[in-house]
């Protein structure tokens, strides 16, 4: 969660995210999973 904090911290990930808003039919859904290995 650190990493993902740190990336939408960033200006230009948070100006990206928001141009992507503009051009969606319906706005955005995040969702954040987490995965682990299973063997």
């Amino acid at each position: 969660m650190t990493a993902l904090r740190a990336h939408f911290a960033v200006d230009a990930s948070k100006q990206f995210a928001a141009q992507m808003g503009k051009l969606a039919v319906k706005p955005p859904v995040m969702r954040i999973l987490q995965a682990e290995e299973l063997g």
